[in-house]
């Protein structure tokens, strides 16, 4: 069972349900079982969906630590310093007793360009600008496992929608902004 009390102390914007179903579809996959991450999480923030998902298995993060063009992220980033969201990311992930998190900090282009790991589970929630979040679903699918699951966030948002629909996937709502396909 999920342990959700790192939730309310880790600024984030998923859902506890949303957490909850993710985390639940980790366990159906048995992520828990292998030493090397089964979890693939593009776009972190600062780890309120990481510290959930690793009480399931190890998770492999991709993020450039910088935030986004979106205003909530500007808002916040505003007065910081520049390596602010890393390190509030690596205080948040310190001390909870998880499975391995393994970070690499950079664009998700450049971790798909090194990869050679497939995983059972993925959750994209990085760039929402349409051809970076294309490139991202497109780049999923060729390492995601047989009956393997790709949850996308923010699925309402216009070019993640447009993303979605010129590739031609189908895909499930858990909720009006988290959906997910299978391969």
């Amino acid at each position: 069972m999920i342990f959700m009390e790192f939730y309310d102390n880790i600024q984030g914007w998923m859902s506890k349900y949303e957490i909850e179903y993710m985390y639940n579809t980790c366990i159906s996959k048995e992520t828990y079982k292998y030493n090397t991450p089964q979890i693939l999480e593009i776009g972190c923030w600062l780890g309120r969906t990481t510290v959930h998902l690793a009480q399931a298995g190890m998770v492999q993060v991709v993020d450039t630590f910088k935030g986004s063009n979106e205003d909530a992220h500007k808002e916040i980033l505003k007065d910081k310093p520049e390596d602010w969201l890393y390190s509030e990311f690596i205080k948040n992930i310190q001390n909870k007793n998880l499975y391995d998190i393994k970070i690499f900090k950079g664009t998700s282009d450049e971790f798909f360009a090194q990869n050679k790991s497939k995983y059972k589970v993925i959750l994209i929630d990085g760039s929402h600008e349409k051809e970076t979040a294309k490139r991202d679903i497109l780049n999923s699918i060729n390492v995601i496992e047989n009956n393997g699951y790709i949850f996308i966030d923010d699925i309402n948002w216009s070019d993640v929608k447009e993303a979605v629909n010129e590739i031609g996937i189908k895909t499930f709502k858990v909720t009006d902004k988290l959906g997910y396909t299978i391969k």
